[in-house]
């Protein structure tokens, strides 16, 4: 009886040692830190110089030309005939809800009321510069956003291409 019982533990050892080797060969790891790493250093570069302050926001029918290399990624914008408080009429363009002022995108229009457009060349089209998150998506665009923001950036066409593929056709590119 004792021989039967050292057989079944015998048995049940080797099932058990069979098991874990199989399953430990199933178990892989890839290479995903690598990649990861890579996708951060690829959006946060700084190829040329990003443009900054106002600069950020341009009006014309394409992004600015890129003499220094950096092919940044831009999203369309319109700029319209706001009025605000009885002031007047101003040029502006709409982020997220807010109207800022095309003649200096740094200021807010309070309580802008959009005008009738379709004269005097209206709507007229400009870009914001578009920032993205380190996994090539965009979270935003100027003036809502800007370099100082922790965790995002402005980015090139070849950074984007590499970390996100199909978000490069939303883009125009340039300085």
């Amino acid at each position: 009886m004792t021989q039967t019982e050292q057989d079944n533990a015998d048995e049940r050892r080797r099932r058990l040692l069979k098991g874990a080797l199989g399953a430990s060969s199933v178990m892989t790891l890839g290479y995903g830190g690598p990649l990861a790493a890579a996708s951060l250093g690829c959006i946060a570069k700084v190829d040329g110089g990003y443009p900054a302050g106002t600069a950020q926001f341009f009006i014309g029918p394409t992004p600015p030309s890129t003499p220094a290399g950096g092919n940044w990624a831009w999203k369309m914008v319109e700029v319209n005939r706001y009025q605000s408080n009885g002031n007047g009429v101003q040029d502006g363009f709409a982020v997220g809800g807010v109207v800022y002022r095309a003649n200096d995108p740094s200021v807010v229009i309070p309580n802008a009321v959009l005008k009738t457009n379709g004269v005097n060349g209206y709507p007229k089209t400009a870009w914001v510069l578009a920032y993205f998150d380190y996994a090539g998506n965009e979270i935003g665009t100027y003036p809502t956003y800007t370099a100082q923001g922790d965790g995002f950036a402005p980015a090139v066409s070849s950074c984007l291409s590499s970390v996100n593929p199909g978000i490069v056709v939303n883009y125009m590119f340039g300085g």
